[in-house]
């Protein structure tokens, strides 16, 4: 017996055929519909210098935030997250045991631009 509700021929009928080809073309417009309807930022690191009012050159990090998306996107507040110490199975382990958490962040630093002296 075949798989499809009716169909004892083996063969599929025109309307068979449109109503697996709709369902597939719906299905991928909800994905694309979906995957555009989140909002996205990039965000990019640049090593910069420049001078400061004595002629000192100053070294730094730009950073610079894009919204791709067609969607309105409010930045509050940027931090900077970067690796602090590398991490075993043992570190895991003792993070799961005392904070009953998943360990994504160990290891990893966060701080605020504030830490650094830049203002919002």
């Amino acid at each position: 017996m075949s798989p499809f509700c009716g169909n004892r021929g083996g063969s599929l009928k025109l309307t068979d055929l449109l109503a697996i080809y709709g369902a597939v073309l719906s299905t991928a417009v909800f994905l694309w519909n979906a995957v555009r309807a989140r909002p996205k930022v990039k965000v990019r690191l640049v090593y910069a210098s420049e001078k400061d009012e004595n002629d000192d050159l100053q070294f730094g990090v730009r950073v610079f935030v894009q919204n791709p998306s067609a969607h309105t996107v409010h930045i509050t507040a940027i931090s900077l997250l970067y690796p602090w110490k590398k991490v075993g199975l043992g570190d895991r382990l003792a993070h799961i045991v005392k904070y009953r958490s998943l360990p994504t962040r160990v290891g990893w630093v966060s701080c605020g631009l504030a830490l650094y002296g830049v203002s919002h």
